[in-house]
C-alpha cells in the first residue's frame, strides 16, 4: 500500500482548521479595511440599537428586549467603555466588534470542526464548513454588529451538541441532554429566530425515540417514557439557560416571546405560500447562485437517505463513525423537522428590496439545517464506500467546489456593500447641501427620519437611535454635538393630530375593580417590553419646545409611513402652525430623494 506523502499529510491536518480562522479573518479585514462601510451607512437599524442599549447599559438603565440580545448589549456596553462613548469613537467602536465577532466565529466554527469534522475527508469538511458560512446573512452581518452577527459562533457549537447526543450509545445521561438544552437557551437568549431551530431540536429528541424499531412502546424503558425524558431534561436546559441569559429582565420573558409572535415576520407573507417561497429562492439566489444548487443538491440527498432509511435499506451501524453508535432515525426527525421549520421561515421573508443577507436574516438558524444534512448524509454512507484515503479526485472536487462557492459569495456581498456605500454617501452629500441654502442662523434646522434610513449621515444615526432605542435620554448630549441640528418627532405629531381630530372620551362607568387594576397591572408588566412610549411629549425634546424652529425638513415617503399615514400634509401643517404661526411648504428634491420642507417663514434661499 502506498505511502500518503507528507505533504498530503499536512494538508489533511490543517486544512479545514484553516479554512475556520482564515475565513472569518479575511472578511473582516475585506469589509472593515479594504471596503470599509461606514458606520452611518446602513440598510437596518440594528446598530442603532445595540449601539444605544449598550450606552444604556453603561449608565445603569434598563435596556430594550428588541431580539432579546440582552448578552449582546452587556458585550457592546464593555468595548464601549473600552473606547469611550464620545461620538468621534463610534466607528472604533463598531470596527471593535466586527473583530470580536470574528474571533468569536472562529472559536464557533472551531468547535464544529473539533467536534464533527475532524475524521472527515478533506472534501466532505471543506463542503459542511462552506454550506453554514455560505449563509448570506453571515456576510452582511459580519460587518452589521447585532445578535444576528453570532449565529454561526453560538449556532454551530449548538448544532454540535445537539448531534453529539446522536452519537452517544443509549440511554444519553441527563448531563448531556442539560448540557445540549442549556446551548439552545443560550442562543435563544441572543436571537429569538433560533425558536424554530430549537423546537425542531425538542421534537427531533422526541419524535426520533418513538422511532426507534427495538423498543416496546410502554414500560419504564419503553419509547414514551424515554421520549418524554429525554425531552423534558432537555427543555430544563433550554428555560434555565434562556431566563438566565436575559438576566436582569427575566420578569419579562414572556413579553419577549408575546413581541416575537406580533412581528410581521413572525407569520406567512400575504402574498401567499408559493409566492414566498419563490421570492426567498430569488435572494438566496441572487446572492450566491452555487451556494443555492448546493443547497438543492443536499436537500435531495437528504430526502433519497431518509426514505432508504425508514425502508430499511441502509442499515446505521455501517456508520463509518469512530464511535459505531449513531442514532439515525432521531437525527432524521430533528433534520426533518429542521427543514420544515426553514421552509415556514422561508414564507416570512419580508418583501423589500434591499441586501438578501439582511431579508433572509431570520432564515439563518434554520438554514443549518443544510451542513448539518450534508454531514447526516455521509456518516449514514456505508463504511466499505467511504475512501480509504482522503485525496481522492472527489474530496479534491468537492474542496474546491466549497472553496470557489464561498469566494463567490464574498465577492457579491462586497459587490453590493460597495454599491450601496457609493449610492447612500452620495444622497448624503447632496442632501447637507441642499438642506444648507435653507437654513436660518441662529436657529436649528429639525430633521426626522426612521429605521434604514441616514439622509444626514451621523445625526440620522445617532438622534434615531437615540429616540427609538435610547429611552430619548441623550438629547442634551446630541444637541451639543450637532448645535444646528435637532429632532422633530413626526410621530408625535401624528398623535398630536388624531388626539385634536378625536379627543379622548371620559367613561361615565363605575372604577374598574380592584382585581381587574390588579390583573391589568400585572399583564403590562409580564407583556411589555417598552422602556417608555416615543410618542410621550411633543414634536421636539423638550429642552428646546420653547424655540421655533428655522426648518423642519423629512423625507416626502415618510408620508406613507404606517405609523404616520393617518396624518396629511395639510394636516401636519395646520397643527405646527398653530404653536409656530403659519408654515410654508415646499417640495424639494436632494440628489434622487423628494423632501419635505416646513418654514415659519416665507421659503427663500441665501442670495
Amino acid at each position: 500500500m502506498p505511502q500518503t506523502p507528507p505533504t498530503t499529510k499536512v494538508i489533511s491536518r490543517w486544512f479545514l482548521p484553516g479554512l475556520c480562522v482564515v475565513v472569518p479573518l479575511a472578511v473582516f479585514a475585506l469589509f472593515t479595511f479594504v471596503s470599509p462601510r461606514p458606520y452611518y451607512v446602513f440598510l437596518t437599524d440594528i446598530e442603532p440599537d445595540y449601539y444605544y442599549n449598550a450606552r444604556l447599559v453603561l449608565d445603569g438603565k434598563p435596556t430594550g428586549l428588541h431580539h432579546p440580545g440582552t448578552l449582546i448589549y452587556y458585550l457592546a456596553a464593555v468595548v464601549l467603555k473600552l473606547v469611550g462613548p464620545e461620538l468621534g469613537q463610534t466607528q472604533h467602536f463598531f470596527n471593535l466588534c466586527y473583530f470580536i465577532v470574528a474571533l468569536a466565529s472562529i472559536g464557533g466554527l472551531l468547535f464544529f470542526w473539533k467536534r464533527l469534522l475532524q475524521n472527515l475527508p478533506l472534501g466532505i469538511g471543506a463542503l459542511v464548513l462552506v454550506l453554514a458560512l455560505g449563509w448570506p446573512s453571515w456576510l452582511s452581518y459580519s460587518n452589521y454588529f447585532g445578535a444576528d452577527s453570532f449565529t454561526i459562533a453560538l449556532g454551530l457549537p449548538v448544532s454540535a451538541l445537539l448531534w453529539h447526543l446522536f452519537t452517544l450509545p443509549s440511554p444519553v445521561s441527563r448531563r448531556q441532554l442539560i448540557l445540549a438544552g442549556a446551548g439552545l437557551g443560550l442562543v435563544l437568549a441572543v436571537k429569538m429566530t433560533f425558536a424554530p431551530f430549537a423546537a425542531a431540536a425538542l421534537g427531533g429528541i422526541f419524535v426520533g425515540q418513538l422511532l426507534q424499531p427495538a423498543l416496546p412502546w410502554t414500560g419504564f424503558h419503553g419509547k414514551a417514557w424515554l421520549a418524554i425524558r429525554k425531552m423534558l431534561f432537555l427543555a430544563i436546559g433550554l428555560t434555565a439557560a434562556f431566563i438566565l441569559g436575559i438576566t436582569p429582565s427575566w420578569l419579562k420573558f414572556l413579553a419577549i416571546w408575546y413581541k416575537t409572535l406580533q412581528r410581521p415576520d413572525a407569520h406567512v407573507a400575504s402574498r401567499g405560500v408559493p409566492a414566498a417561497l419563490a421570492h426567498a429562492a430569488g435572494l438566496l439566489f441572487n446572492a450566491n447562485p452555487l451556494l443555492t444548487l448546493l443547497f438543492i443538491i443536499v436537500t435531495g440527498l437528504f430526502i433519497f437517505t431518509t426514505f432508504n432509511l425508514f425502508r430499511s435499506k441502509i442499515n446505521p451501524s455501517d456508520s463509518p463513525l469512530p464511535s459505531g453508535a449513531f442514532d439515525a432515525r432521531s437525527a432524521a426527525a430533528f433534520l426533518g423537522l429542521l427543514l420544515l421549520s426553514f421552509i415556514y421561515c422561508a414564507t416570512t421573508a419580508l418583501d423589500i428590496d434591499v441586501d438578501p443577507g439582511v431579508v433572509l436574516r431570520n432564515l439563518a438558524p434554520s438554514a443549518l439545517f443544510f451542513p448539518l444534512a450534508a454531514l447526516f448524509c455521509f456518516q449514514l454512507r456505508p463504511s466499505a464506500a467511504t475512501p480509504k484515503n482522503w485525496l481522492t479526485g472527489p474530496s479534491w472536487f468537492l474542496a474546491i467546489l466549497a472553496v470557489v462557492t464561498l469566494l463567490a459569495g464574498v465577492y457579491l456581498e462586497n459587490k453590493s456593500r460597495l454599491s450601496l456605500v457609493e449610492v447612500r454617501s452620495r444622497e448624503i452629500a447632496a442632501t447637507k447641501a441642499g438642506l444648507q441654502p435653507y437654513e436660518v442662523p441662529g436657529s436649528r434646522l429639525a430633521f426626522w427620519t426612521s429605521s434604514g434610513q441616514n439622509d444626514l449621515g451621523e445625526a440620522s444615526f445617532h438622534f434615531w437611535g437615540n429616540y427609538h432605542y435610547g429611552d430619548q435620554l441623550y438629547y442634551p448630549f446630541l444637541q451639543k454635538e450637532f448645535p444646528q441640528l435637532t429632532f422633530f418627532q413626526l410621530r408625535n405629531a401624528t398623535r398630536i393630530f388624531l388626539d385634536e381630530k378625536s379627543p379622548p372620551t371620559t367613561s361615565a362607568g363605575k372604577p374598574p375593580g380592584r382585581l381587574k387594576a390588579l390583573w391589568a397591572q400585572i399583564k403590562d408588566e409580564l407583556f411589555s417590553v417598552d422602556l417608555s412610549s416615543p410618542l410621550d411629549g411633543g414634536y421636539f425634546y423638550e429642552g428646546i419646545g420653547s424655540e421655533k424652529p428655522g426648518l423642519i425638513a423629512f423625507t416626502a415617503s415618510q408620508m406613507d409611513d404606517p405609523s404616520v399615514r393617518p396624518l396629511t400634509i395639510d394636516g401636519l401643517e395646520k397643527i405646527l402652525a398653530e404653536t409656530y404661526g403659519p408654515m410654508t411648504v415646499s417640495h424639494v428634491k436632494f440628489g434622487e430623494t423628494e423632501w419635505l420642507l416646513f418654514k415659519p417663514l416665507p421659503l427663500t434661499k441665501k442670495s
